[in-house]
């Protein structure tokens, strides 16, 4: 547990290396705007993965915590955190591909 909370507190405060992000970005694309764009598609993801390990540290802080008093879960604590990781996954895949389209369709 406390691995993962360290983890997490460690790519909170790398956060998104928005510089970094920018040169690559430049390397793939040529024209401003598709630079901007992939950029911004970029950044989206690198920011939600910084949310999903957010909510998958904080279920695994629910679980310990139900776990240390004995209590069940039958959905109604861990559910809406679930759905949560779920979607953040499914939107994390889904840009990653958007990305990769984008730089087929506009790349150098």
């Amino acid at each position: 547990m406390r691995e993962v909370y360290e983890r997490v507190c460690s790519v909170l405060l790398e956060g998104v290396d928005h510089d970094g992000i920018l040169e690559r970005v430049r390397g793939l694309v040529k024209g401003e705007e598709s630079v901007v764009s992939l950029e911004t598609l970029y950044q989206n993801v690198e920011h939600m993965k910084i949310a999903l390990k957010e909510v998958e540290s904080r279920m695994e802080r629910v679980v310990d915590k139900l776990e240390r008093y004995g209590i069940g879960d039958d959905g109604y604590l861990l559910g809406s955190l679930e759905r949560c990781v779920n979607i953040l996954e499914y939107e994390i895949s889904a840009s990653e591909k958007k990305i990769e389209r984008f730089i087929e369709e506009e790349g150098v």
